[in-house]
């Protein structure tokens, strides 16, 4: 038998061949331990090792200003050029040398792999970190970083106790230095191709080629700046300055010109000075500049101005000649006409009407009287010559405020009330009793069904029909009143009225349902008569004007049915949290960036469902008005949707009165009226107020600080509430639009009657209402339509907002994953074919139907598809999980954070790729946070938690319970600390990467009461619990995430670095200030060999440590990276070349999954061992693995399934774990696999054909 001593010498061949025959390969003599364990020290600390004396990183060349310009052909036939831009690639964005260059604007397409095209591509990318703010500071970002891992390798290298360790750091220190070397290279090179000016750029080029390159080039240019952020904010920043000058000043068009010129140039200016700062960083990192030249940067900014300015002033011109479109003033006065003009059209119809108007006049001034007062009416002569419009606001809202206290579900808005709108009022009603009076056959309604339904004949019809009008025109009572009779007509029932009639009459005076609820109100303050029937008004008076729908006040009542005082504060802070929750840019930034896309996807439903929809008109404008009025036309839809809103005070209340999932904590059974005179500037009482007030007067300090609170996160949230107002105007304006088209026909245009001042002519209180639910369901801001969602989301609302703070958008998102799919295509067609059969036709399908159909197929063929390419790991986009993206530029984000529009369609691409790859699906909980959209770190930690607790009720012991109240205490930290999320936010502001510490602590608890609690008997599920360490083991985890974003500010350095067990390099979250611009975090994308095993269904979770102690993990995941950098390329390069794993001659990763699960288990093991045995000082442990860890992985594999083979048939046991831990096994296991090394070393002296001689 051998000795260990033997077996760890360099010559270990002749040992193995003795030993060959010997199966009692797991004996041997325990004084071979001890001499092993000496040997091991040895190999710690006893190894001599290469003298590192100088740490300095490398240093490279300056540009040589001497040198001549080059031609193009000179760069593309430059060989050593070419294949350092193929190995640059590789280094900067992970780019596999044997790919195609990609397309500017569609980076999921590819070019061939030729020397033009790559170096076009270099030069595109040339531009871009010349001219683009956004791409220098990557590029600087990414210097700097190579730069650190540089200086922090060579550091390792000379603290390394182990030579094979320090020959690894010195490795990854020559990788680093010579990137940067080489990006040095590229741009110095780079920089001496001759301008587009300049003759010698186009040597040896034919015309074509030359045409070609300068649309290139300019093309390029293009790009640069349109995608600036800088850029973009100039663009409209001139046009802006200039049109709100000539507003308040009365400038002429020649001023405005200049005025926009002089603001964009200083603007782009900025811009280009900025970039060139960057430019030059970029340079000195790269070691071809020692110094900054301001100079150079003043040139810059100095033309750029002089350029930007011009063209500025070019476009203000342009625009100038398209004339001054709609404007607020302009929509007042053509309103202002058009009133008069109707109320010129009243006076002549009550003068021309006499007795019949005067009998109306005094019955509604009457009415006016009993609602609002004796003052409301003013009196000359028994005429009505004036209203106070003041008072009867006043009084108004007093009434209203009585009814709501009384707990009536009130749904009028504010009274408001003129001369003129009485006037309008009283020449509708006069004219529409003097008609019903005098002609009574045209408001007779002929309906062949109404008939069949009463048993009757048309002739019985038509008599029983004249009677009931004839009652309905009755002369009024003695002591009734106008509002009583015309709420009986629009209220009948029986179907004799054409109800249509009696509204086209009103509306030929402009008579609105604003104008008309104020004369209403009389009817609710007789409730004891009239209030029960109330509720029953028809479509055109009530359920175009309701505020909430009923399952809204009942998400809304979850809230408001509290049976005590705490839980009515504990409302109240979780919805500041809420709101908190949302009032930062990048959420802000996130949300408008996922909407972009769905204006898109909307409008091409919208054209789908029009050709559909038998009951619609197709037409382009209609089509393209949403994209028209959210992102070109943006101030004609704040002007129309202003102008509409304030003539329907109801549809404006429920426009805002839902502005966001967060709202204020209610006491009030209905709250409508509060909310109405928010968003109106008032509150119950008259008092003018900016912000939104607390929605019912209390009175304590707690309430005044709450109010205070919640009207500061209102303004918190000025970025959030601007992007959606955006999009809920567009889709607004957009929706009556197309109502407009679809009623009137193509040559009603929107803009055209709002500057006529007639389109209260045309657009009713059903338009504002499907107006107002089409912009609140694109904000996701309406109720879920799915009734089993609507039960849950009360639930949540009530009970469940601290694991998921947004239960409404969660629902609305699964349903927009279920509609915007096939099984919305599905449901639809199913729908629409069924409601054809049954009610005897397409044109009689409801709209809803024909909708979900147009959704699922655009889903199906646009959203699907796009998802899928988006997650094919051939395009270079696809990121290492199944949620995150590349872009392109050698960074990966989560794209979830973009919500329902594309994180579905990323889950569901998936899970197609991973089904035709052979390998396991997604699991459950990405299952669910794909299609619902729920904030995964809030679900993520719920989850845990609740896993604790169901092992606490099993389990009991002190484990159990220290978990599940660490849990608890870190799920409601997690939540706690969304009250700091505005101010946490300036930690995203910093325009240099920063590397990740880990906050996690040892889950090491005390009794923090010293054993004084221990006589108090305290159970969970039946088992004695210590109060002071369960407690200690809250407040840890809850002040875990608290500190952890605190910190952010701090870098704190007492804290250790995070490590990804797939990388080497410590996790960065690069250039944090993006976030701020795209909403997403950026962090470097894996190497090759982590994205294959993506590919493969191997996320961040199969490789990372898994134990209680935050610091075996951390130093476990680092072991893993390195392990897996050293050996994962070639252990799949191996596979890659074995038919055995093969498919009709290609590698099929399906085959493959089974033995690359088991290599990485045992890497995991190995690494979870090593870091074991470093934190307890196990120097022979450790030495033995540091020995084994240095065999190739395939002899490794080998030997590791010979030794559990053999455990196996000896312990008579199906899977054998094997455990790295114990020196014993593992020497056991280093031996076999040094053996293996070693015949495969001897194997590859000898030609194939004569092994098997050898070997027999």
């Amino acid at each position: 038998m051998s000795t260990r001593l033997a077996l760890l010498s360099n010559n270990n061949n002749e040992v193995f061949a003795k030993e060959e025959d010997n199966k009692d390969v797991f004996d041997f003599n325990k004084n071979d331990v001890a001499i092993e364990k000496e040997k091991s020290q040895d190999v710690i600390e006893g190894t001599e090792l290469q003298n590192i004396t100088d740490t300095t990183p490398s240093e490279v060349v300056p540009i040589d200003p001497s040198q001549q310009k080059i031609s193009k052909k000179e760069l593309e036939n430059d060989e050593e050029y070419f294949k350092e831009i193929l190995q640059y690639r590789e280094d900067r964005f992970g780019t596999d040398k044997t790919e195609g260059a990609n397309y500017v604007m569609l980076p999921f397409l590819k070019q061939d792999l030729t020397k033009e095209n790559i170096v076009d591509d270099y030069l595109d990318h040339y531009r871009f970190i010349t001219s683009n703010e956004t791409d220098v500071v990557s590029e600087l970002d990414w210097l700097k970083s190579i730069k650190k891992k540089e200086e922090l390798a060579l550091q390792n290298a000379k603290n390394a106790k182990v030579k094979d360790k320090q020959d690894i750091f010195i490795r990854e220190a020559k990788k680093f230095s010579e990137m940067r070397i080489r990006a040095s290279k590229l741009y110095s090179k780079t920089s001496r191709l001759a301008e587009i000016y300049d003759s010698k750029r186009y040597e040896g080029m034919s015309v074509y080629e030359k045409v070609t390159d300068v649309i290139d080039t300019v093309g390029g240019h293009i790009a640069t700046q349109i995608s600036s952020p800088l850029s973009i904010v100039s663009v409209g920043a001139g046009k802006y300055v200039a049109k709100e000058l000539a507003k308040k000043t009365g400038i002429g068009k020649i001023s405005q010109i200049l005025i926009a010129a002089a603001t964009t140039a200083p603007i782009d200016a900025t811009q280009a000075g900025v970039v060139d700062v960057l430019a030059q960083g970029a340079e000195i990192e790269m070691g071809i500049r020692k110094d900054y030249d301001a100079k150079r940067t003043a040139q810059v900014a100095g033309v750029s101005a002089v350029v930007s300015g011009g063209f500025s002033g070019i476009g203000q011109r342009l625009a100038l000649r398209k004339g001054d479109g709609l404007t607020k003033e302009g929509i007042q006065e053509s309103l202002k006409k058009v009133k008069a003009k109707q109320q010129k059209l009243a006076r002549q119809k009550i003068k021309d009407l006499g007795g019949t108007a005067k009998e109306f006049s005094d019955s509604f001034a009457k009415d006016i009287e009993n609602t609002f007062g004796k003052k409301a009416v003013k009196k000359s002569k028994g005429k009505v010559v004036g209203i106070d419009t003041e008072v009867i606001k006043q009084a108004g809202r007093e009434k209203l405020e009585a009814l709501d206290k009384a707990g009536y579900q009130v749904e009028i808005i504010e009274p408001s009330m003129n001369l003129n709108t009485f006037e309008r009022v009283l020449a509708g009603v006069s004219e529409l009793f003097e008609r019903g009076r005098s002609n009574t056959d045209e408001f007779l309604n002929i309906d062949d069904g109404i008939m069949r339904t009463l048993g009757m004949d048309k002739d019985a019809y038509i008599k029983a029909g004249k009677a009931e009008l004839d009652n309905l025109f009755r002369p009024l009572g003695k002591n009734e009143l106008i509002s009583e009779r015309v709420f009986e007509i629009i209220m009948n029932d029986k179907g004799f009225i054409n109800k249509n009639l009696p509204m086209e009459i009103l509306a030929k005076y402009g008579v609105t349902n604003k104008d008309f609820s104020a004369m209403m109100l009389s009817e609710y303050s007789r409730a004891g008569k009239k209030l029960s029937t109330l509720s029953q008004l028809p479509r055109k008076l009530a359920q175009a004007n309701r505020l909430k729908t009923a399952d809204e006040v009942a998400e809304e009542k979850a809230q408001i049915a509290v049976d005590n005082r705490f839980k009515e504060l504990y409302y109240r802070f979780e919805n500041i949290r809420r709101g908190t929750l949302v009032s930062g840019i990048a959420t802000a930034q996130r949300n408008a960036l996922a909407q972009f896309p769905r204006a898109g996807i909307d409008s091409l439903i919208y054209t789908l469902e029009s050709v559909l929809n038998p009951n619609k008109k197709f037409s382009i404008r209609g089509s393209m008005s949403q994209l028209k009025y959210t992102f070109t036309n943006v101030d004609d839809a704040v002007l129309i949707s202003n102008a509409l809103l304030d003539n329907f005070d109801v549809a404006k209340a429920k426009m805002w009165n839902n502005y966001s999932e967060v709202g204020h904590r209610l006491q009030k059974k209905s709250p409508n009226q509060d909310a109405i005179s928010r968003v109106a500037g008032v509150t119950v009482t008259g008092k003018k107020t900016k912000a939104p007030q607390a929605l019912d007067q209390r009175q304590g300090v707690t309430d005044s600080v709450l109010d205070k609170w919640e009207s500061l996160i209102h303004h918190f949230n000025v970025f959030n509430r601007f992007q959606e107002s955006l999009f809920r105007r567009g889709a607004f304006v957009s929706s009556v639009e197309k109502q407009l088209i679809n009623k009137y026909g193509k040559d009603v245009n929107l803009v055209n009657l709002m500057d006529e001042g007639t389109f209260l002519k045309y657009i009713d209180e059903d338009m504002m209402a499907k107006g107002v639910d089409d912009a609140l369901n694109f904000t996701y801001a309406s109720q879920p339509k799915f009734v089993p969602f609507q039960e849950l989301n009360k639930i949540f609302t009530k009970y469940l907002t601290i694991f998921a703070p947004f239960p409404r958008f969660m629902f609305k998102a699964m349903e927009m994953a279920y509609n915007y799919n096939v099984t919305g295509a599905i449901t639809g067609a199913y729908r629409t074919m069924a409601q054809a059969v049954q009610k005897g036709g397409f044109k009689k399908v409801d709209d809803g139907a024909y909708k979900q159909l147009a959704e699922g197929i655009v889903g199906s063929t646009v959203l699907m598809p796009l998802g899928y390419v988006l997650r094919d790991p051939e395009n270079g986009i696809a990121g290492s999980e199944w949620y995150k993206l590349r872009d392109n530029k050698g960074n990966e984000f989560d794209a979830r954070v973009y919500g329902p529009i594309l994180t579905p369609y990323l889950l569901f691409a998936e899970i197609m790729h991973r089904a035709e790859r052979g390998i396991p699906t997604v699991g459950i909980r990405d299952f669910w946070q794909g299609i619902s959209g729920a904030n995964f770190r809030s679900f993520s930690s719920f989850d845990r938690t609740l896993e604790e607790f169901f092992n606490l009720a099993q389990s009991g012991d002190a484990r159990a319970r220290d978990s599940f109240f660490g849990g608890l205490g870190r799920t409601l930290g997690e939540a706690w600390s969304g009250y700091g999320q505005f101010f946490l936010q300036f930690s995203d502001m910093s325009l240099d990467s920063d590397r990740r510490r880990d906050y996690k602590e040892n889950p090491i608890y005390k009794d923090i009461f010293d054993g004084k609690l221990d006589s108090i008997e305290t159970s969970v599920f039946g088992k004695p619990i210590k109060i002071g360490q369960s407690l200690d083991a809250f407040l840890k985890e809850f002040s875990l995430p608290i500190k952890r974003r605190i910190d952010a500010f701090t870098d704190n350095p007492d804290k250790p670095f995070g490590r990804d067990p797939r990388i080497t390099d410590i996790p960065e979250r690069v250039l944090p200030f993006m976030k701020v611009l795209f909403g997403a975090t950026l962090n470097r994308t894996p190497p090759k060999y982590i994205m294959e095993l993506s590919e493969m269904g191997f996320g961040y979770e199969a490789f990372m440590a898994k134990t209680s102690m935050a610091d075996i993990n951390r130093l476990a995941n680092k072991n893993t990276a390195f392990m897996l950098q050293e050996e994962m390329t070639y252990y799949l390069d191996t596979l890659k070349r074995d038919d055995s794993y093969k498919t009709d001659g290609v590698f099929d990763k399906g085959k493959a999954l089974g033995v690359v699960d088991s290599y990485i288990k045992s890497i995991k093991k190995q690494s979870l061992a090593e870091a074991k045995a470093e934190i307890n000082k196990e120097d022979e442990l450790l030495g033995m693995l540091i020995k084994y860890k240095s065999i190739n992985p395939a002899a490794k594999r080998s030997a590791e399934k010979l030794y559990k083979s053999r455990k196996e048939k000896e312990l008579n046991v199906s899977d054998y774990e094997i455990d790295f831990y114990n020196y014993n096994e593992l020497f056991q296991l280093f031996k076999e696999a040094s053996k293996i090394r070693s015949e495969g070393d001897l194997k590859r002296k000898f030609l194939p054909n004569k092994q098997k001689e050898v070997f027999r």
